[in-house]
């Protein structure tokens, strides 16, 4: 639960001496509570690169709440989607747009942590509820701003689950290749941190930067090739250059299992890296063949609307909506400030591998994780629910 000093104390550092009317947190609070109309959603990712699949979960999550009467009275969801482009200029851009946009209570993104860190002291500075489906970095939720959520887990619980499928695997002398930004830095910390812990031998630790090419790419694999005697790979990247990595990595003939976080699980890895992408292992919070009445269920539906398989993103995605849609619905209203204390407080959300919850930071609770592999050319699940 939201403690509502810490609140207040919070909104009066971040915004210098902002008061009254000059405050506009207070303002959006209290133009929430005149409106009757539609019920404003901000939607933030890189959409126009169709990364994944994250808009075809947010909008089916959307028609379903619409169509099953709205909420408080009747009132519908819409939705307005600011491209971010995945580039953090852009991204402060769209979160100003929704910033400036009074009738936005809650925004959905960003789909990078390290757009995500950035623009949530703006979300918090005009009182905003941010719920990010895919970022990962402890960075979002450790700033103590009481409006910011995620609910997919964070670094340290993904680095904790791949050290110990490391371990379980005989994975034991493993190098790190990690993009330098917030989440390949987060996410390999965590690795490291982990695996040095369960008695893993960490060999080798080097970064590259979106600015690195495949030449790099081949060096770095080169010389790790050349000195030392390795059984796996960890890869915090992101897509697509983390394909690129993979294929530069085989074709310096390496086929050692290469290991990563939810990052690595998007269909656009298979499509980049084809053959490549053979014995890379993520960690993700989703499968279709994971054995749980209400997956089971959204995985018809989605067949159904869209003609193909869902991924992470598409069902994160409608986990993220869902829940906005109960936190506003437990609330009564759509001020942002009760919002978020509604989704603090709620004890449990039906997600679509178990029930989850969100802890006084805005971390979620409860949501189990799982081991994927690519083999044949799709991913298959090697260790999870029902395993």
């Amino acid at each position: 639960m939201i403690n509502e000093i810490v609140y207040f104390i919070v909104l009066t550092l971040v915004m210098a001496g902002c008061s009254g009317s000059d405050n506009p947190a207070e303002n959006r609070a209290r133009h929430a509570l005149k409106s009757k109309g539609d019920i404003l959603i901000g939607a933030a990712s890189p959409w126009a690169e169709k990364r994944n699949l994250l808009w075809e979960g947010v909008s089916m999550a959307v028609d379903e709440v619409n169509q099953g009467g709205g909420l408080l009275n009747g009132r519908k969801i819409s939705v307005v989607k600011g491209d971010d482009k995945g580039d953090l200029t852009t991204g402060q851009i769209v979160a100003q747009s929704f910033a400036d946009n009074e009738d936005v209570v809650a925004v959905l993104g960003h789909s990078s942590s390290y757009i995500s860190i950035p623009v949530s002291i703006m979300y918090q500075y005009y009182g905003i509820v941010m719920m990010s489906p895919l970022s990962t970095s402890i960075k979002l939720t450790s700033q103590g701003y009481p409006g910011i959520f995620r609910n997919i887990p964070s670094d340290p619980i993904f680095g904790k689950k791949i050290a110990e499928f490391c371990r379980k695997h005989g994975f034991k002398n493993i190098l790190i290749y990690n993009i330098n930004d917030d989440y390949g830095r987060g996410l390999s910390n965590a690795f490291e941190i982990n695996a040095l812990s369960q008695g893993l031998i960490i060999l080798d630790r080097s970064s590259y930067d979106d600015l690195s090419s495949k030449r790099d790419f081949r060096e770095q694999i080169k010389f790790w090739k050349d000195n030392y005697e390795f059984d796996a790979i960890f890869l915090a990247g992101v897509m697509p250059l983390a394909a690129d990595v993979v294929i530069e990595i085989r074709k310096t003939g390496v086929n050692v299992p290469i290991i990563g976080g939810d990052s690595l699980d998007q269909p656009m890895l298979l499509k980049i890296a084809g053959e490549s992408a053979e014995n890379v292992y993520a960690g993700s919070v989703f499968h279709p063949g994971y054995d749980y009445p209400a997956m089971q269920q959204f995985l018809a539906k989605f067949r159904q609307i869209y003609s193909k398989d869902p991924d992470i993103a598409a069902t994160q995605g409608y986990e993220a909506m869902m829940a906005l849609a109960q936190g506003i619905k437990s609330a009564g209203n759509t001020v942002p400030y009760d919002i978020a204390k509604a989704l603090h407080s709620m004890k449990s959300f039906e997600g679509l591998t178990g029930e989850f919850s969100f802890d006084e930071n805005g971390d979620v609770e409860g949501k189990p994780l799982i081991m994927k592999v690519v083999k044949d050319g799709v991913f298959q699940l090697v260790e999870g629910h029902d395993t």
